[in-house]
Formats: C-alpha cells, sequence, structure tokens
C-alpha cells in the first residue's frame, strides 16, 4: 500500500492521473499530496470522512451531532454558550473555480504535504471559513457559522473551523476520505450544468451571462458582469415541513425547490432536493425568472 500511495503521489505530479487509495496507513511528511490523487472523483467524495467531530469542540464547543452527509458538503452542529454553531467541510475547488481575494495564507500554520492554510476574508460576523490548499491547487473548505443574532464571537468561529481544517488534514494524511455510491434515479448521478441552456439563463434574466467554472457537476453558476446570477445546486438536507416551493428574498433574491423524494439511508427526514437562486440586478423581476429556468430545468432531473 505504501508503494502505491508513493506512486500515486509521482504520478501525479507528472501530469497523470492517480486516485490514493483508502486506508488507515499514514502518509509521510515529506511527500507532497495533490488534490486530484487525494480525493479522485470529486463528484463522489463523502466529505464526513473528512469531518472529525471531536476537532468541532477543541476551543468550547460542545454536544457535537452526527455529520449530515450531503453531495457537495457534511455539516454538523455544536453548542458555543448555549448558542448552536453549524460546522460544514466540503466545496471543492479548483484552481479555476476559486474566487479572487477572498482568502489569505495563514503563515502561522505551518503544515506537512506541501500543504497551505488559507483564511478567508469575508468582513461578516457570523461566519468564518479556512481552506486547505493541496500543491495543484485544489482546495477543499471548512467552516463555522452562526445565526445573526446568536452573538458568538467571529473569533471562535474562527478558532472551531481552523481546528476542524487540522482534522481534514489529518484525514487526508491517513488516506480516509471515503467515497459515496449513489442510487439510480440520485441527484448525485445527475450534472446540473446539464439542465439548463446557457442562452436560455441569459434571456431569462435579461442580461449576458456566463457559466462558472465549478468543480462538483452538482452546482452549476451563471453569472453577468452586472452582479446578477443564477445557481442551481443539488442538495441532501433536512427541508422544515412548510418549505416553500418558491421563495422570494426582495427584492433582488428569489429561490425555487424541487423536492425528489427521501434521501437514502435518510436519518433525520433527509430529502435529496434541486435548488435554484436567482440575483437579477436586471429589471426582471427574480421569482418570474427562477421559476421560468425551473420550468425547463425540472423535467430533465432524474426520475427518484
Amino acid at each position: 500500500m505504501r508503494l502505491f500511495a508513493v506512486l500515486a503521489a509521482v504520478l501525479t505530479l507528472a501530469g497523470c492521473t492517480a486516485t490514493v487509495p483508502e486506508g488507515p496507513e499514514r502518509t509521510p511528511d515529506y511527500l507532497q499530496l495533490a488534490g486530484h490523487a487525494v480525493f479522485g472523483d470529486f463528484n463522489t467524495v463523502d466529505y464526513c470522512s473528512l469531518l472529525d467531530p471531536a476537532s468541532a469542540t477543541k476551543h468550547g464547543g460542545t454536544e457535537p451531532t452526527k455529520g449530515l452527509s450531503s453531495f457537495d458538503y457534511c455539516s454538523l452542529l455544536v453548542k458555543v454558550g448555549g448558542k448552536e454553531v453549524t460546522v460544514e467541510v466540503g466545496y471543492l475547488a479548483t484552481k479555476e473555480s476559486r474566487r479572487v481575494g477572498d482568502r489569505v495564507p495563514d503563515e502561522n500554520k505551518k503544515l506537512p504535504h506541501g500543504l497551505v492554510a488559507e483564511r478567508g476574508t469575508t468582513p461578516g460576523e457570523s461566519d468564518c471559513a479556512y481552506y486547505l490548499r493541496f500543491i495543484d491547487q485544489v482546495t477543499v473548505r471548512a467552516t463555522a457559522s452562526r445565526y445573526a443574532a446568536d452573538g458568538v464571537p467571529k473569533q471562535v468561529l474562527c478558532e472551531i473551523s481552523a481546528d476542524v481544517l487540522d482534522g481534514i488534514i489529518a484525514s487526508v494524511s491517513a488516506n480516509q476520505v471515503r467515497h459515496r455510491i449513489f442510487r439510480t434515479g440520485s441527484l448525485g448521478t445527475a450534472d446540473a450544468c446539464a439542465l439548463l441552456d446557457d442562452a436560455r439563463v441569459s434571456s431569462e434574466i435579461g442580461t449576458t451571462t456566463t457559466r462558472s467554472v465549478l468543480a462538483s457537476k452538482h452546482r452549476c453558476e451563471w453569472v453577468a458582469p452586472g452582479g446578477s446570477s443564477v445557481l442551481l445546486n443539488f442538495v441532501n438536507d433536512v427541508l422544515p415541513p412548510d418549505a416553500a416551493e418558491v421563495t422570494p428574498y426582495p427584492p433582488k433574491l428569489c429561490k425555487v425547490q424541487k423536492v425528489l423524494g427521501p434521501a437514502p439511508d435518510a436519518k433525520v427526514g433527509e430529502v435529496e432536493f434541486a435548488s435554484l437562486t436567482v440575483n437579477s440586478m436586471t429589471d426582471k423581476e427574480p421569482c418570474a425568472v427562477a421559476s421560468a429556468l425551473a420550468a425547463a430545468a425540472w423535467p430533465k432531473l432524474p426520475a427518484a
């Protein structure tokens, strides 16, 4: 197994595709890690294999819940001073799909395997993100967030996300990345970008859009120079019993959701659903745009 792991990393550095096998054997610190070799098929990564509940409780967090596995992330809840904090790991990104200017290297974290820790730079007080960057510029994100009114200090959120990042490093160093197998009819088998034509998106929102490059086929995004955007993504999560199919967020946002059915192995009522969010900076009404695009996309969803 050790020889295979070394060969996988060497082949990656040489430009070949290889997948690091799963297993408990730790990769030596001197061996550099490439994200494509570590994660293999980005579309099937089980992000809960990267999220250790114990890592989310080192700075005062208590009562961690079991990780909830969605298509592009794994999340759990911890309590901090009696307030709920959501911890997420996921959203693999490549050099082409990462946003520019939303993070800076954290010089205080010296990591093995050629890895680099990057701290998110968003100004809000209700969340904090850390990113783990591999030698091929692939990144994975750890986030801690809370409700705006709950008052958990951002410093605490950053400490939690930094600890969770350490847990990710331990998981990839030990070759513990797992993959999911999706049943026939699951949204996990679908390609979000195949559900909508680029020209149709531009026509409905009233401005020319460009499709973003994203690492996962479970998410597709179209953006326009004026700030308009359309995001179509697949989710495996719990929805409130009274969740509306169309939810406006005046004046510019609207979300339309389509539930396919119960998620496989659902433990707390998880369902698979498609979500389409429109941010309209044109004179087009966002819910009208979202509903029109949903009418074009939903018939192409897999049969549950």
